[in-house]
């Protein structure tokens, strides 16, 4: 029983590859990509994708997410002394391993079913290195415990570490714009003095990596605006700034102070006493993660970029002294480190939460700030459930769902005209609007086969996949749009990333979805709302953990799906569980008696503060 390990850089698997991996056509291959999935399958390899052995919402992968937060307790346990300003930094360090974690535990769970298997990664993960350890352990045969196979230029060697790659133009940057620690805080002071920043005001942080996932704090900007309460936003991510620069809104940009003061850390003679102590409770304690056979864990050095963000953030709080600081989001390295700085200076720090809680155990580490701003009694329940104390807790209702209320028929008409308009729809036929959320295996059949019923029919159909596809694994996105082109040639349906949410909704007569966020909005606004679970046959836990599930019509095969269609158009036969539901899910996900979100969560910042 074999298992093989290898790292891929090359953008494509080659024939030339593929044949020197013949001889690992009798075992499993295991894959972080869905591109190598697809070339090896066409070669006939038996291949998985670890995304779908592992789906977001199944009780293998909570069974995971427990054993990685088990492991991340036995390392806190060793670390969670370790401080940077006075500061324990293992808050830091969770978010910087985390995946790490869960991969870990997976590979692990793997190795147990006790087959021939192959590695076959495209991410560059030190954990690579630990497969074979937790596979002899198995009494697998292998090749050499420390090394694994790197598959570069079309040819394979073997490495026994990840070398950290610095880019050029960052190097030419820390040497050129070399710099004090006080000449970084006068800049800092500089750039946030031109904001007219006041003593009473609110530092409101975006650290989230994306901009897509920040709709919900626009409102409450747009909160701070109507009261005239000042408060200023700042970031240290210098791409989002970019982002947010397109849409004119003034953000104070402190990433490249950031990356200097990460330089001068890291070569200080504190920044190295601390590192070192991280590594030598690590290799004495065995905390593989962190100290893979014999090698550094090459994210530990971001460490010294997160240090660097809760520094400035310190001097911050201490040089401003606003009263109140957002962090959009916590749960992250950067979100972490600056809420550890808002609590070592008192300010009270807000994370406003309007993505349902899905309750498995790593969000147990996801919120660091002082109080959290749930959508509803759903999220506050699933909080306390993860150990969250309730005075932690505050509901406020969703941002996101604010414009639900203000929508009568009249508007629900004119986004239907605008909607028709754009997609040059009839506007005879009902409009159904799937949104397919991510891609699984096999949607493309399935999605297929329903664009032939609805064109049949005379309905009309915009397909929305999940957001997350304008940013990120595209060329997942282009595979499966491609599919369903090959099969649907001169059919009428629309594939659709970028209309809201807010102007589509509004305009459907059916909205279809599996488990995500945008069937509530359609509920919320008392739309016709099938929920369809065609992948995961443990149904009990999907509705424990997908609550808002048991307020749709929730169908769990294709014929039952066309059925519950035909069953709406023309009779509407399910308007009284439709009504009934509504009011349910306006408890349990947008609790705003004052049906605004952003006022609440303002008010609350101002009473807490």
């Amino acid at each position: 029983m074999y298992c093989k390990i290898f790292h891929i850089t090359d953008q494509d698997i080659s024939r030339k590859i593929i044949s020197q991996l013949s001889h690992l056509r009798n075992g499993k291959i295991i894959t972080d990509d869905l591109n190598i999935k697809q070339a090896l399958s066409a070669a006939n390899f038996d291949c998985d994708n670890l995304s779908e052995l592992f789906p977001n919402i199944h009780p293998r992968t909570f069974q995971i997410y427990e054993s990685a937060f088990k492991l991340i307790e036995s390392y806190k346990n060793h670390l969670s002394k370790i401080k940077y300003l006075d500061l324990p930094i293992f808050n830091i360090l969770v978010p910087l391993l985390r995946d790490d974690f869960i991969l870990y535990e997976k590979i692990n769970f793997l190795l147990e079913r006790n087959q021939n298997v192959t590695f076959l990664f495209k991410n560059q993960s030190q954990v690579l290195f630990l497969i074979n350890n937790l596979a002899k352990k198995l009494g697998y045969d292998i090749d050499d415990d420390s090394k694994i196979w790197m598959i570069k230029n079309q040819n394979i060697k073997k490495i026994s570490s990840f070398k950290m790659v610095e880019t050029l133009k960052k190097r030419i940057f820390l040497t050129l714009k070399k710099q004090s620690r006080e000449k970084i805080f006068k800049s800092v002071y500089k750039k946030l003095d031109k904001t007219k920043i006041q003593k009473n005001s609110c530092a409101i942080f975006l650290t989230s990596a994306t901009k897509y996932v920040l709709r919900p704090i626009f409102s409450v900007i747009d909160e701070f605006e109507k009261k005239s309460s000042s408060y200023c936003l700042i970031s240290f991510d210098h791409g989002l700034v970019k982002e947010f620069n397109q849409d004119s809104l003034s953000i104070t940009d402190l990433s490249r102070d950031a990356l200097l003061l990460s330089s001068i850390i890291e070569n200080s003679a504190e920044g190295k006493k601390l590192f070192n102590k991280i590594l030598e409770i690590s290799k004495v304690n065995k905390l593989e993660i962190i100290y893979p056979n014999k090698n550094i864990n090459q994210k530990l050095y971001k460490l010294f970029r997160s240090l660097a963000t809760q520094e400035i953030s310190s001097y911050i709080f201490t040089s401003f002294k606003p009263k109140s600081t957002i962090i959009a989001f916590d749960g992250n390295t950067m979100g972490n480190s600056t809420a550890l700085a808002a609590k070592s200076q008192n300010i009270p720090s807000f994370s406003i939460c309007s993505l349902y809680i899905i309750p498995h155990a790593i969000m147990k580490l996801n919120f660091v700030t002082d109080f959290i701003l749930v959508y509803g009694i759903h999220g506050r329940d699933a909080l306390i459930e993860l150990g969250y104390t309730p005075n932690k807790i505050e509901i406020a209702g969703n941002v996101m769902y604010d414009y639900l209320f203000d929508i009568n028929v009249k508007d629900c008409k004119d986004c239907k005209e605008k909607i028709n308009k754009l997609f040059n729809l009839n506007p005879k036929k009902p409009l159904i609007v799937l949104g397919s959320g991510r891609w699984y295996p096999n949607d493309e059949i399935w999605i297929s086969e329903f664009i032939k019923f609805c064109n049949k029919k005379n309905f009309e159909l915009i397909i929305k996949p999940h957001p997350i596809y304008l940013t990120t694994y595209n060329v997942i996105h282009q595979y499966f749009v491609d599919k369903i082109q090959n099969q649907c040639k001169d059919m009428n349906y629309y594939i659709d990333l970028t209309t809201k949410p807010d102007a589509l909704l509004p305009a459907s007569d059916l909205v279809i979805t599996d488990q995500s966020n945008l069937g509530i909005e359609a509920g919320l606004l008392g739309k016709p709302w099938i929920t369809m679970n065609f992948q995961n046959a443990d149904h009990d836990f999907l509705f424990k953990t997908s609550e808002h599930l048991s307020d749709s019509i929730h169908v769990t095969d294709f014929r039952d799906l066309k059925k519950t269609i035909l069953e709406i158009f023309p009779t509407n036969k399910h308007s009284d569980f439709i009504n009934y539901h509504k009011k349910n899910l306006e408890n349990k996900f947008n609790f705003a008696e004052n049906r605004k979100a952003s006022e609440n969560i303002f008010n609350i910042i101002q009473k807490n503060s």
